[in-house]
Parts: structure tokens; C-alpha cells; sequence
């Protein structure tokens, strides 16, 4: 190499070493961009577009419960926190993605600020390149998955850096996290040996301060989801613990934990482990890692992680996407016995990380139907939004039946067209914007339906009148009715009701 070539790469190097966290923020905060660009740029699902909906309506001042789109858990902040985002002009389904990924890249960024080392400080950074594409993915979905995780990082955050009322701030977020989602208890389980470590008699008042508060969330959003229990989508996540279920999932680990081992199986599982295992001897926080561990294999008895399939967008690895940043707090708040030197080829590993997410970012690999959520490329969903558009412009409502785009369609395509009322009137997520139409003449709806000649008798319904319109998404039917009907009246000819609102299904 001649000398010209040496010198540049030489005060790289000598660059990277006197200033490790700035390099290391630098290729975090470039990764990152690039995944939020790339893959959240190109694909959206239907799941995202009820908490898109959300975003929407508390932009508008409408603070409706997260009970009122039809779950009894996630408290909604993503959408919370993309509100002001879409009061400044941005898009609902550009802004709740943009605070997912703001929110799955805090814990990283926080927990770097705990060493003192800069060593240290970069390579908290740089283990979030330790976990599979498939690992980003999901914590780049907007789902309610992150923002747990995220609480209880804050949390840890200022009790380790030792800011006022401490054991306050820490109880408290630590209570919402849980209730935000409960994947957020393998995050507080790793740092609960260094908490207790630390915890003083005189401490136990400052927790308490902390309970109250909590304690009071609680019982307010009880008595709110009390109220709207019958009108749930889906409850409460299954919790309940059994030796039964604990068997099952710990027969099938590797099938569990897939998003988060390199190589599938068994033998992928215990290299994983082989490795994070002296990562944590090495950062001497192997008591924080063998609690982790036991807490781990203590939630395989959860009937709730058995909740879902191995497609991306809607998988098993959701349910531990605490376990990485747990460990990046154990190796925050351990010390290395020998120093930590960054070294410059985690440029191109961090190459080749993005290489791989824009490699696995395809539909493929996702499904392009119900799979159990219609995945979409923005601009298919963008393309699909506008035909619903010109086939809906003399209709009361849309309706959405027994067809691939659910929640994309009934909630996602009226965020980027101005639709009449779109509602999936089986399952749908908004009833308190669906119950007060029921009883409201209409005099024609358009109906996506694939469906419908399994059931001639609606077809052939004499006060019927359709109208077939092709298109990419099937054949969309005007409907309209030779006498006065109300919507729930069609919905009951269409065959298209729910217990959770119509009675006499």
C-alpha cells in the first residue's frame, strides 16, 4: 500500500479511536435512516393502520381510550406521540412509523450514556448490530410492541444516572410499561439485580410515591375498560400460566426465539447463547444474565407467546424484543475487565447489516394476503386507496366483508383519500364511529367482498340492485336497495354482523 493510501486510513483510525461513541453514534444513527427509509418507506400493514386511525383522531382532539379501537391492552402511545406530528402536516402513515422507530432506537441511545468508558459507550451502540435483520424488523413495526420497552428505558435510565426522586421515576414507568406491554418485564427482570442491590430502607417511601400514581393509572383505565368489554376485538392478553403450554414452547425454543438467533434450530440457539454468554462474563454481568435466563424460561409457561406464526409482521418474536436491550443494559451497567477497542470493521458489518435488510425487506417473505395482516408496498396501497376512491363516489359507505385488505382497507385507505365512513363491520376495531350509523338510512354502499358466491342468497336478494366494478382488488359491488333500508338492515342481508353489536345475530 503506498504512503499516500496509508496516511487517510491511518487518521481514520486514529480518529475512530480517540472518538469510538461519536464513530459508533454515527454508524447507529446512519443504520437506522437507512431502515426506516428503506423498509418502512416501502411497506405498511393493516395491524399499523388502527394505530394509524388512532394517531388520527387524537390529532383532531379526540382522546378516545385505546379500549375504543377494540383492544383491552397497548395504551396507544405511538399514537399519542405521532399526534403533533400529524397537526404539523405529516401523514398518519408516515408519522407512527417515524415514532416506532424513534422509540426502538431510545433504549440503545440511553443505555450508551450509562458507562463512563467511550469504549463502552460505543459498543452499547454497536450490539444492536448483534441480532438478525429480522430482530429490526419487528421492533420497526408499529404495533405497540416498543413502547413498553421504551418506558421502562427511561426509567432505567434516570434511577442509573441518579436524577431526583430516582426510585419515584423508576417505579412509576415501570408500572406503565408493564401496562403498555408486558414484553417490557424481561427488560426490568435484567435490571432488577442491580436495583435491588442498590435499594436502602429509606428508599422504600420514594417507591412507594411512585406506586400511588401507578396504582391510580390502573384503576382509571379499569373502570374505562369496564365500560367497553363487550365491544373488545381482542381482550386482555392471555396470561394465564401452564405446565402444559411451558412444554410446548420450551420443545419448540428455537421455532420461539427464531428472530433473534442467526442460525436456525438448536444448534443456532446454542452458539447464541456460547456468545452472549461470555459477552456477559466479560462485562461481569453474568448474575443480571442467569436472572434474564431464568425469567425467560420461566414466561415460556405464558399462553400468549404461543399467540401467532413465524411470518414477520406478526410472530412469536415480539414477544422478546425486550431481550436485547436487557442485555445492552447488563453490559451497560458491568464492567469490562479488559478495555473495549472499536474497531473499523464494524463499518462494513454494519454494510452488510443493511445489505441484508434491504435483501429480506421483500413481500415475499411476507405474504401478500391475509397472513394474518394484509402487508402492503406503499404504493400498491397507495394505487389501491384511489380506486376505491372513483368507485365510492356516489356510496354512503364503504364496507368492508369478507376480504384480503381488513384494517388496510376499512382504516388505512380513508388516511390517504377523502372515503365516506369505510368500516369492516364483522370485526370492526371503531364501533363508537359504526353503532351510530346503524340505524341511519342508506341508500347504496360499496362492498369489497371475495366471498360472496358462497352465499347466492344475497345476491339474489330482491331488494337489491348491484353493480360489478372490476379492479386490482377484485370486483368491487355497488349495492343500492328499492326501498328504504338502514345500514343495519343491509348488514343483515349482506350477512355481515357481530354479536358485539347486533343483537339478534
Amino acid at each position: 500500500m503506498s504512503q499516500g493510501m496509508k496516511n487517510p486510513i491511518s487518521s481514520i483510525l486514529a480518529s475512530m479511536s480517540a472518538q469510538p461513541y461519536g464513530w459508533a453514534l454515527g454508524v447507529f444513527i446512519a443504520f437506522r435512516v437507512f431502515a426506516f427509509a428503506y423498509f418502512n418507506g416501502n411497506y405498511i400493514d393493516s395491524d399499523q393502520c388502527v394505530l394509524a386511525q388512532q394517531a388520527e383522531d387524537f390529532s383532531r382532539g379526540l382522546y378516545y381510550s385505546p379500549y375504543f379501537y377494540g383492544q383491552g391492552y397497548n395504551l396507544s402511545i405511538e399514537a399519542l406521540l405521532a399526534s403533533p406530528l400529524i397537526q404539523l402536516g405529516l401523514n398518519p402513515l408516515w408519522a407512527l412509523p417515524l415514532v416506532t422507530a424513534a422509540l426502538s432506537a431510545l433504549p440503545w441511545v440511553l443505555f450508551s450514556q450509562i458507562p463512563t468508558k467511550p469504549q463502552h459507550q460505543a459498543w452499547i451502540l454497536l450490539s444492536s448490530f448483534l441480532w438478525p435483520i429480522s430482530y429490526t424488523q419487528i421492533s420497526l413495526m408499529p404495533r405497540g410492541f416498543v413502547q413498553g420497552i421504551a418506558l421502562a428505558s427511561i426509567g432505567l435510565f434516570a434511577f442509573t444516572k441518579g436524577v431526583r426522586w430516582r426510585w419515584t421515576i423508576f417505579t412509576f414507568l415501570s408500572c406503565a410499561a408493564l401496562l403498555a406491554n408486558p414484553n417490557s418485564a424481561l427488560l426490568l427482570a435484567a435490571a432488577l439485580p442491580f436495583v435491588l442491590k442498590v435499594l436502602k430502607p429509606r428508599d422504600l417511601l420514594p417507591v412507594a410515591l411512585g406506586l400511588l400514581p401507578a396504582a391510580g393509572l390502573i384503576g382509571a383505565l379499569h373502570s374505562w375498560s369496564s365500560e367497553l368489554a363487550t365491544f373488545w376485538v381482542h381482550g386482555n392478553p392471555n396470561l394465564s400460566w401452564t405446565w402444559t403450554v411451558a412444554i410446548e414452547n420450551l420443545s419448540a425454543l428455537p421455532q420461539r426465539l427464531q428472530h433473534l438467533i442467526w442460525l436456525p434450530g438448536w444448534a443456532g440457539l446454542a452458539l447464541s447463547l456460547v456468545v452472549l454468554t461470555w459477552l456477559l462474563i466479560r462485562f461481569q454481568a453474568h448474575h443480571v444474565g442467569l436472572f434474564l435466563l431464568l425469567v425467560l424460561l420461566a414466561s415460556m409457561g405464558s399462553a400468549k407467546l404461543t399467540d401467532g406464526t413465524a411470518n414477520i409482521f406478526y410472530s412469536y418474536g415480539r414477544f422478546f424484543l425486550a431481550i436485547p436491550p436487557a442485555l445492552a443494559f447488563a453490559f451497560a451497567v458491568g464492567h469490562a475487565e479488559t478495555k473495549f477497542s472499536f474497531h473499523p470493521l464494524w463499518l462494513p458489518l454494519s454494510a452488510a447489516y443493511a445489505f441484508g435488510l434491504w435483501h429480506f425487506s421483500s413481500i415475499r417473505h411476507f405474504g401478500n394476503v391475509y397472513c394474518p395482516v394484509m402487508v402492503y408496498h406503499r404504493a400498491t396501497f397507495q394505487d389501491h386507496a384511489r380506486e376505491v376512491l372513483q368507485a365510492s363516489e356516489s356510496s354512503d359507505c364503504i364496507i368492508i366483508g369478507n376480504h384480503w385488505v381488513i384494517e388496510a382497507g376499512s382504516q388505512g385507505f380513508g388516511l390517504l383519500e377523502d372515503l365516506p365512513p369505510s368500516f369492516r363491520p364483522v370485526y370492526e376495531r371503531r364501533l363508537f364511529e359504526l353503532l351510530p350509523l346503524l340505524d341511519k338510512s342508506c341508500d347504496e354502499i360499496l362492498l369489497l367482498d371475495i366471498e360472496l358466491d358462497k352465499r347466492p342468497e344475497v345476491r339474489k336478494h330482491s331488494d337489491l340492485i348491484w353493480t360489478e366494478i372490476p379492479s386490482a382488488l377484485g370486483t368491487l359491488y355497488q349495492i343500492r336497495t328499492n326501498r328504504e333500508k338502514t345500514l343495519r338492515e343491509l348488514l343483515q342481508i349482506l350477512q355481515l354482523t357481530s354479536p358485539n353489536w347486533d343483537g339478534n345475530n
